[in-house]
């Protein structure tokens, strides 16, 4: 596995420092582990105050890694929004800096699913035991995957493979609309994309979409 990612990142263009393996895999949940008071999927009990995030937590809602990707709760608030990024990965940094194991990692992809959420089967605990380890199922042909993490939908660069600040130039060098995705979920989309910015579909090299 550390050998594949490193690969992956090499043929991307970037350099390693050398190999790092991430936390051990483990067949089940700790016991001690403390996810929040929550007993609701994207319950968000953690803050209090002026929106003050619960120590030791740093995502925003029971059951998300990171932040909301519609925004605070679902709101597309873009300023809202900053505030919940920073400090989320604020706490991350604390707990790094205290010798946690949370580590921020890149991802290369596109987000899983953008399809119907009716088709979507049930939380990986509780599906059957052959669908169990594949995160949520998808039986949504058009999505092409086999399992769905996410509701929206967008790539957010040109050569998602090649090691670049392609994010970023697309981030600042656009305007933005807000629009809701195939799954009915709030998403940015950039406005009036030039032809070499244009993203290419996963699936079929004749399609492109903007980010």
């Amino acid at each position: 596995m550390i050998l594949a990612g490193n690969c992956a990142l090499e043929s991307m263009g970037f350099k390693t420092f050398g190999f790092g393996g991430g936390r051990a895999d483990i067949w089940q949940p700790e016991e001690d582990i403390y996810w929040g008071q929550e007993d609701t999927w994207l319950g968000d009990r953690r803050y209090s105050g002026d929106r003050d995030l619960e120590n030791p937590l740093a995502a925003v809602q029971m059951g998300l890694i990171y932040v909301n990707p519609e925004g605070p709760n679902g709101n597309p608030d873009p300023v809202a929004s900053g505030r919940d990024v920073r400090e989320t990965f604020a706490a991350w940094h604390e707990r790094r800096r205290n010798g946690g194991p949370r580590r921020r990692r890149p991802h290369f992809r596109k987000a899983h699913g953008a399809g119907d959420p009716a088709l979507v089967g049930p939380e990986p605990e509780g599906a059957p035991i052959e669908e169990q380890g594949l995160g949520w199922i998808n039986r949504s042909a058009p999505a092409r995957c086999a399992y769905h993490d996410q509701w929206y939908r967008r790539r957010m660069e040109a050569q998602p493979t090649k090691w670049d600040n392609g994010y970023f130039d697309m981030l600042f060098g656009y305007e933005w609309e807000l629009v809701k995705s195939p799954a009915g979920a709030w998403q940015w989309l950039a406005k009036d994309v030039k032809e070499e910015h244009m993203i290419p579909d996963a699936h079929d090299h004749r399609r492109s979409t903007g980010p």
